[in-house]
């Protein structure tokens, strides 16, 4: 686990994203595990390279992927309305933004994977 990107989630700093030569500004929102057991990163991409065939909106960047990511001191307050908290995508979460009203309903457990040794603090699931 990345400990930098950790806090920029926590934080809801903005990012630096470099991946396949292309450099991106994102609003960094969940940070764990897709279930191919890679680490990943669900990003709001809010510019892209000029020239590149990228678009603004939702992205999953496998860690792997990223050749360099640098935290920027700016914030992004607002959490988008379109965020799913419950990214499916992932296995389990490290981290991600907090949003300020009510989430959609989740179900929050506490567990251990014996066969890895790894302990997971929080894993959410979408009810309903």
């Amino acid at each position: 686990m990345n400990i930098l990107l950790k806090e920029a989630v926590l934080a809801q700093k903005l990012v630096e994203i470099t991946s396949n030569g292309n450099t991106y500004l994102a609003e960094p929102y969940c940070y764990g595990k897709v279930w191919t057991g890679q680490e990943a990163l669900r990003v709001y991409i809010v510019t892209t390279p000029s020239g590149s065939h990228a678009t603004t909106g939702w992205h999953l960047f496998l860690m792997g992927d990223i050749q360099n990511f640098r935290v920027l001191p700016s914030i992004f307050e607002e959490i988008r309305t379109d965020f799913d908290a419950c990214d499916l995508a992932m296995f389990f979460i490290y981290c991600r933004a907090e949003k300020q009203r009510q989430l959609s309903p989740t179900l929050k457990v506490a567990f251990s994977i014996s066969d890895t040794g790894h302990t997971v603090d929080q894993a959410y699931m979408k009810v309903g």
